[in-house]
């Protein structure tokens, strides 16, 4: 772990070498844009706006669930009071979330002590600092796909952390600067999602555990979701197919699982089916539904089979 301080600080501290794409020398950047573009999927989650909507406590429950590496959300937890927004970016696993992952916390409080540990985070430590980012490496390291392995503190008030898979990524985006097609959700929402997925990207374990998803990934080329928390939940998705017949085919799939929702004898279930509607527009099928929200809930629980 010692030699990835040393490569960070070399990066950041690099202006003889010639990049591939010609970057801005010695740039400063903004934490969210060291996001890479080869991850599957960003998710931009308005911490600000949950606290508001009192569902925050919900949301840090949803990403438990979803199996997101425990060593890095046991790092940003201590920030999340404070936060105004948090991006997660995830190369997939073979469960889904278990994969690759950065996490970027944004709009924290400036005038953090150097050298301090971001979020109160224990078993980290310092390493140095270079261009504004304070950098700290686990006390103890592992090479565990889903241990924390890197973290930085900059002086704009953000911080991020990695796992072992994003650290490459990490220092190639900051010797060479912003990728130009990552992903970067934008938008009003609790939380704005946007994924680049197909049926071969799809992890095996989502598809044995909801074959209708897999039926839905066959020609995806990317998904957009939007999610407003209120006195109810609201969800947008664009989805993008490869061509018509794709994206009609996803619209009927669409249609026949609704059909089914609205016999089920779960109330919460069928106001979801009722308020769902599905358009289709050459390559694009475009949803809206609603979920009724009650105290602490951000979804209906959901079912064994497909969802």
């Amino acid at each position: 772990m010692a030699l990835t301080a040393t490569l960070l600080f070399a990066t950041l501290g690099c202006v003889g070498s010639p990049a591939p794409k010609a970057p801005r020398e010695r740039w400063t950047p903004g934490l969210e844009q060291l996001i890479p573009e080869d991850v599957d999927l960003v998710a931009k989650i308005d911490w600000a706006g949950a606290r508001k909507a009192t569902v925050d406590d919900a949301v840090k429950q949803v990403l438990r669930d979803a199996e997101l590496p425990a060593a890095v959300l046991d790092a940003i937890e201590g920030c999340l009071a404070d936060a105004e927004a948090l991006r997660i970016a995830v190369r997939l696993g073979p469960n889904g979330f278990d994969g690759d992952v950065m996490a970027v916390v944004t709009g924290l409080p400036s005038g953090a002590k150097p050298g301090q540990v971001p979020c109160g985070a224990k078993g980290w430590k310092y390493t140095g600092t270079k261009r504004e980012l304070q950098v700290f490496e686990p006390v103890t390291r592992s090479a565990a796909r889903s241990a924390g392995a890197l973290m930085l503190r900059s002086e704009r008030g953000g911080v991020a952390v990695v796992t072992p898979g994003q650290v490459d990524a990490l220092l190639r985006v900051l010797r060479d600067g912003p990728d130009g097609e990552r992903l970067d959700p934008k938008g009003d929402g609790v939380l704005v999602l946007e994924a680049k997925l197909n049926d071969t990207l799809l992890p095996d374990a989502w598809k044995a555990q909801a074959p209708t998803l897999s039926d839905m990934a066959y020609g995806l080329m990317d998904a957009k979701i939007r999610v407003q928390v209120n006195e109810s939940i609201k969800v947008r998705a664009a989805l993008t197919y490869v061509d018509d017949s794709a994206a009609d085919k996803a619209g009927k799939k669409l249609h026949e699982v609704r059909d089914a929702i609205l016999e089920s004898d779960r109330p919460v279930f069928v106001s979801v089916a009722k308020s769902a509607h599905a358009s289709v527009q050459g390559e694009l099928l475009r949803l809206e539904l609603t979920i009724p929200r009650t105290s602490g809930e951000v979804a209906p629980p959901a079912e064994d089979g497909d969802r």
